[in-house]
């Protein structure tokens, strides 16, 4: 094997063909990152490099591919891809069959202001891909803790759910529409439900009938459910309904309640108090939103936007992603933002500037798809490292202002990041946190402004560029506080 390329042989008996893989091939680090969540069945093929001549040498030990090794591929390729590949071969099919019990998440997403908003459209049918949803829980269904449906808008899902995936902790699902007999006692098999998200998109009016229909049917989850959040999804501040006759009496009645969000809902101040005497965490982003922005103005239209001081989760980023099309400016300060909200961050088509804080526990894996930034402040995390950070650079030709301070990266960063600047000859300040011994830059294209804390104050440490915006030069190693 050369250059992480898997090699197959063929064998000079014409009758018998056998895939040969190295052994470590499967368990490999490199393996793992060229196979990735949108590989399809024909990209595996082409990472395959096949020698028809029996004199071609395979340098590493190989082993015969058995279904073990199969299936660990098979979870490299897109869920709704992978029916496909049991009709390749036997083999294929019986691992298939049996590797469904490893399957404990499906997550089809919706993106509103995606190039492709729904990935069903991809495997388009007459029922807007209702068998096709269907057939993947019937067989992965019973094994399932966590199901994202949003990319699937219709509410007629719901008793299929309920039907096919009785082990769900969490549950996400969009409804463009809502009927009474389809919502009617919803959820009931749903024993172990914890998390439960509903998206309203495009519901100009909550008719009274199925709307209650779906919150008793909360009723049916009141001794599990922990997590409840309901988001109207506005185009602009006006006709916000108020759910409170609705909801009055369901939500005393989900007694495992601890947290409750809402966004483009209004509940009375009768179940607000509820909520604080009985310690349940409430937030709703459309109260902050009235506050800071005209409600004549339409999200579309808004280009900047500061929820420093409101409750920032996933499904809020969500929300916004969702809602504020044109958005190039956002400010927020969360510990409770994690991977999936930073996904929702990369979905901001028009991002530019994004100034994010708090202690986190983000990673490398969704901080890389940050992208066509101008200006980035990361949260503190001691998961996100040089791997994620370089690739923003990368990925980011306009950006001059990168804080990373509270992060995991070392001077290796510095050094690649000073080398991209100059290479592009555009000027870019870097703050990090302070590193001893680490290499002075003299260059007009390259800033290195290094922070630390004192008295539990950020300082910055200036004195690694002689063309800094104060004019000190290297040498002069003074301090200036931020704040």
């Amino acid at each position: 094997m050369k250059g992480g390329i898997v090699v197959i042989r063929q064998l000079t008996d014409v009758t018998e063909k056998r895939a040969l893989i190295p052994y470590n091939l499967i368990l490999s680090e490199k393996y793992k990152d060229a196979m990735n969540a949108s590989t399809t069945r024909f990209e595996i093929m082409k990472m395959i490099k096949i020698h028809s001549d029996p004199k071609d040498e395979i340098v590493e030990p190989v082993v015969p591919v058995n279904d073990n090794y199969l299936a660990k591929i098979f979870t490299y390729v897109p869920k709704c891809e992978r029916p496909k590949l049991a009709l390749v071969c036997k083999q294929w099919k019986k691992t298939f069959d049996d590797s469904w019990f490893k399957v404990k998440k499906i997550e089809i997403i919706y993106w509103r202001y995606d190039e492709y908003p729904n990935c069903l459209d991809k495997y388009p049918t007459s029922d807007g891909g209702f068998c096709l949803i269907k057939s993947l829980l019937i067989k992965y269904g019973c094994y399932l803790t966590t199901l994202d449906l949003t990319a699937y808008g219709n509410c007629n899902i719901v008793p299929v759910i309920n039907e096919l995936c009785p082990n769900l902790v969490t549950l996400r699902l969009r409804f463009t529409n809502m009927d009474k007999l389809i919502l009617a006692n919803s959820f009931t098999r749903l024993s172990k439900l914890k998390s439960l998200t509903i998206i309203f998109q495009n519901i100009k009016t909550f008719l009274v009938l199925p709307t209650v229909a779906l919150f008793n049917s909360l009723r049916n989850v009141a001794n599990t459910l922990t997590n409840l959040n309901l988001l109207n999804w506005l185009d602009e501040l006006v006709d916000i309904p108020n759910l409170t006759r609705a909801i009055n009496d369901v939500i005393r009645d989900l007694k495992a309640l601890k947290k409750l969000e809402l966004a483009g809902i209004g509940i009375s101040v009768d179940i607000f108090n509820y909520l604080t005497e009985n310690g349940i965490v409430y937030s709703n982003h459309t109260i902050f939103l009235k506050k800071t922005l005209f409600v004549s103005d339409p999200f579309i239209n808004i280009k900047v936007l500061n929820m420093m001081g409101c409750r920032i989760t996933d499904d809020t980023l969500y929300t916004i992603a969702n809602t504020f099309k044109h958005l190039t400016l956002l400010k927020i300060i969360s510990h409770l933002v994690t991977d999936d909200g930073v996904v929702a961050l990369s979905k901001m088509i028009n991002l530019q500037y994004l100034i994010f804080g708090g202690n986190t526990n983000i990673t490398d894996s969704s901080v890389k798809l940050l992208k066509n930034l101008i200006r980035l402040c990361l949260p503190t995390s001691d998961k996100v490292t040089d791997d994620s950070v370089l690739t923003v650079i990368e990925n980011s030709p306009k950006i001059d202002v990168l804080s990373v301070y509270g992060t995991k990266v070392t001077a290796e960063l510095v050094k690649k990041a000073a080398a991209i600047s100059n290479k592009r000859e555009r000027r870019l300040i870097l703050c990090v946190a302070s590193m001893p011994d680490i290499q002075q830059y003299e260059s007009p294209y390259f800033e290195l402004r290094m922070i630390r804390k004192i008295m539990e104050k950020k300082m910055v440490h200036v004195g690694t560029s002689a063309h800094g915006d104060n004019g000190l030069t290297t040498s002069a190693r003074g301090q200036a506080q931020i704040s």
